[in-house]
């Protein structure tokens, strides 16, 4: 789709690199009609065309707990659709975009370098290389090879915070005839049957099911060829791990497919089986770094929905948001950081990280329930307004009630309606849930969700709208909003209406260059923890320093000035600020040249430059020496714990009063 964007409505000239082009494209998708026919408005495409079979009903089973009969059905009133994958391709297909069917054998070892010479950038673009000796020349490129992509780099960089690592959705699926009933209603998709009765006659394979629960997903598609009216239909089942850590196996979940069809009473017919796949979708982890040339889409980008597994309705939304900024700066004729930067930013928006980090928790939370739990979750969530759990669902900006999640306010509201639709354990455990993961990862304030780092990060090689810089600057809430305007106009390019970084950077700079703080050495414990940390990061990778540093010792001398060792450093990604990043190199200098009361440290720095086998010895040194470690970690955890238990038995509390009227209106504002 951003290829076709790209070609077909922006006129540039697009080069297509997948071994697998040509191929037909292997999984089943299906979507919400409503999605659908939105996407059909904005990409200006008939995309009801790639579409082979609808449904006017959608079914969900959550029977077997909290007093509700096995055979329990939900009938959802919401059309869903699956996706006829030839037609759709052959939709997305422009005559305009080259195709080299190739693979690119390269991976990023730091941000913007890469370990063989297949991708290289420049200042006017990047240099790729393909294995048959073909060269191409590209102003951008885009990384679209999936969830677990060698191309792109994932934050957290300097001074972020980590995000859980991701949960994972497995699923074996077939298309089949069955002769007889296929057991759920024809005229229906079943997007969810969580029982487990089929199980009951092996109490191991059950419990096992129960604490690590799947689900059936059946899509009736109609007479199967040559059969006579309803006698035989063709099916297309599938058993899936809605999201798991670590992830189920395909196996497993093959045998439950099967064991339950028989159950079910379903006679299909072996020899039909087809289109077999084993779909593995990993969810939630960490964004791309977003200073890379490499501008990642799709599954590289982290774009699969955390909680769900839903991605393809939410790229073809993103394709044209980013494809349209992509045609803007290449229009201008900017740089290619400012192009890849403003891709990045089209897709990953601070409000849209914000949502997202939400839907991470909601993946955290399934994961940790068995299958009565989410029986119980799943009937009190599509108990709630139909705009408002097909919003969670869609979660992207442009697709049908995303609007009513977008705010951090719209999603306090929509968890405290649905933690009334919950059972009363659920929604304590929820609850609680709330409370462990805000400690751990948290969701703050939109107030807080900013620092001055970040803002230089965001707007770093770019000419940024002066009202956005505006808005962006507001909420580091440091400055009323007329001296966060005054602020901007002051930078802004000669009526351009437009800021550039560089302009910001030259300011901020000035500033710094008198702040004490900035240019201070650490003090020898603060050092020493930085150092254990270097050290921990580095055993972690099976490198030693000299092999993390090698990138940015251009000259093979083993010694790096200012520049390189603190680019290096920040690539390491052990948690410091761009601060204390400049502190650690100050900590260096200082313990060179007043190195009297520092008698056991080696000397780091040599005429400006920091000696990398000096350094190695220092972080050895630092992190035998750090008595904090131990201590400080049973303390926050110790910490941690109590806060916990407190919150929950503080929440659980208020839970057994009466509720106040007041709480359950929604709000005004």
């Amino acid at each position: 789709m951003l290829a076709y964007l790209l070609a077909e409505r922006h006129g540039r000239s697009v080069c297509l690199i997948d071994p697998g082009a040509s191929k037909p494209w292997r999984n089943n998708y299906g979507v919400w009609q409503e999605e659908w026919d939105a996407l059909s408005a904005k990409l200006e495409l008939p995309l009801n065309s790639g579409l082979d079979t609808q449904w006017d009903f959608t079914d969900v089973w959550f029977g077997g707990s909290w007093e509700v009969p096995v055979d329990s059905c939900i009938r959802l009133d919401r059309k869903y659709a699956r996706v006829q994958r030839a037609k759709l391709k052959e939709l997305l297909t422009s005559s305009k975009v080259q195709l080299f069917e190739e693979a690119l054998d390269v991976q990023a070892i730091a941000t913007n370098i890469f370990d063989g010479p297949s991708l290289r950038h420049d200042a006017s673009g990047s240099t790729i290389t393909l294995p048959s000796g073909k060269v191409i020349r590209s102003k951008l490129v885009v990384d679209t090879s999936g969830s677990e992509s060698r191309l792109t780099r994932r934050m957290p960089g300097a001074g972020e915070s980590p995000a859980p690592a991701p949960g994972y959705q497995i699923a074996y699926g077939f298309e089949v005839v069955v002769d007889g009933s296929i057991h759920y209603a024809p005229d229906a998709m079943t997007l969810f049957d969580y029982r487990t009765d089929h199980l009951s006659h092996d109490p191991e394979w059950e419990r096992r099911a129960v604490e690590s629960p799947t689900f059936m997903y059946a899509m009736p598609l109609g007479p199967a060829p040559g059969g006579s009216g309803s006698a035989s239909q063709r099916v297309f089942f599938e058993e899936t791990s809605l999201v798991a850590r670590p992830a189920m196996s395909f196996e497993e979940c093959k045998k439950r497919a099967f064991a339950r069809l028989k159950h079910l009473g379903v006679a299909y017919r072996p020899e039909t089986i087809t289109d077999e796949e084993f779909c593995y979708i990993p969810m939630g982890g960490d964004l791309p770094e977003p200073r890379q040339r490499v501008a990642a889409f799709g599954g590289a980008a982290a774009m699969v929905h955390p909680s769900t597994g839903y991605t393809l309705c939410r790229m073809l939304a993103a394709s044209k948001d980013m494809a349209d900024a992509i045609g803007k700066e290449l229009a201008a004729d900017s740089r290619p950081d400012a192009v890849a930067a403003a891709a990045y930013a089209a897709i990953w928006s601070q409000e849209n990280q914000a949502q997202r980090a939400f839907a991470v928790f909601g993946g955290e939370f399934l994961m940790q329930l068995n299958v009565e739990g989410l029986r119980g979750w799943f009937s009190g969530f599509f108990d709630l307004p139909e705009s408002l759990w097909s919003g969670f669902l869609a979660g992207w900006p442009g697709l049908p009630g995303n609007s009513l999640h977008e705010s951090w306010f719209a999603r306090i509201w929509f968890g405290g309606q649905l933690l009334v639709k919950l059972p009363p354990p659920l929604a304590l455990k929820l609850l609680g849930g709330i409370a462990s993961f805000t400690l751990k990862y948290g969701e703050p304030h939109p107030a807080d969700q900013l620092s001055a780092g970040s803002v230089a990060l965001y707007f770093e090689d770019l000419y940024v709208d002066r009202g956005r810089m505006t808005a962006m600057v507001s909420r580091l809430e440091v400055l009323r909003p007329d001296q966060a305007r005054l602020l901007v106009e002051s930078l802004e390019r000669g009526g351009t209406g437009r800021v550039a970084f560089s302009d910001f950077r030259a300011a901020v700079v000035a500033f710094l260059a008198s702040s004490r703080e900035f240019h201070s050495a650490l003090s020898s414990e603060e050092l020493d923890a930085i150092m254990y940390r270097i050290q921990a990061r580095i055993h972690a990778q099976g490198h030693t320093i000299q092999e993390v540093f090698q990138a940015w010792d251009l000259d093979g001398s083993g010694m790096l000035d200012c520049t390189g060792f603190m680019a290096g450093l920040r690539a390491l990604q052990v948690g410091l600020s761009g601060k204390e990043v400049a502190q650690v190199f100050n900590s260096l200098s200082a313990a060179c040249s007043g190195s009297e009361g520092e008698p056991n440290r080696p000397p780091a720095v040599r005429n400006g430059r920091v000696v990398l086998s000096a350094f190695a010895s220092l972080v050895e040194q630092g992190a035998s020496a750090n008595l904090l470690k131990g201590w400080a970690s049973c303390a926050f955890s110790r910490l941690r714990e109590q806060l916990e238990s407190r919150s929950v038995e503080a929440v659980a509390r208020r839970y057994a009063q009466p509720p106040l009227r007041r709480y359950l209106v929604p709000p005004t504002w």
